[in-house]
């Protein structure tokens, strides 16, 4: 799995660029602000979201969720709201994290497929 920048929004980078966000290219809704951020993420959907979710564990984060704003779009909202920490951060963190596990994951796999073929 790999998580491109291209594909995250608001706070983090542009839909297709790989350069961040001008203030003046968007504005932010209310109430948001740099503990307090929606991020779309492009081309996701649950296989993303849900797990990303459950690993962004934090004392300082007080909410973390994701919606799919319709069955038909490929992308999701993802919610980030937090104290200490901008929220941009606590969700490169939480991507590094997710990145990390599941090569964690598929070492763990390759190696029991070897000790089987092996056996």
């Amino acid at each position: 799995m790999e998580i491109h920048r291209q594909n995250i929004i608001l706070g983090v980078y542009q839909k297709k660029t790989n350069k961040p966000y001008e203030s003046s290219n968007h504005s932010l809704l209310p109430g948001e602000n740099d503990f307090s951020k929606t991020f779309v993420i492009y081309n996701e959907g649950h296989t993303l979201g849900n797990p990303l979710k459950h690993i962004i564990v934090h004392p300082e984060v007080t909410f973390c969720g994701y919606t799919i704003p319709h069955p038909m779009e490929q992308k999701i909202h993802f919610r980030i709201q937090c104290t200490g920490k901008p929220a941009a951060e606590i969700l490169r963190q939480g991507l590094k994290d997710l990145k990390k596990l599941n090569e964690e994951i598929l070492v763990m796999l390759k190696s029991e497929i070897k000790n089987e073929l092996e056996s």
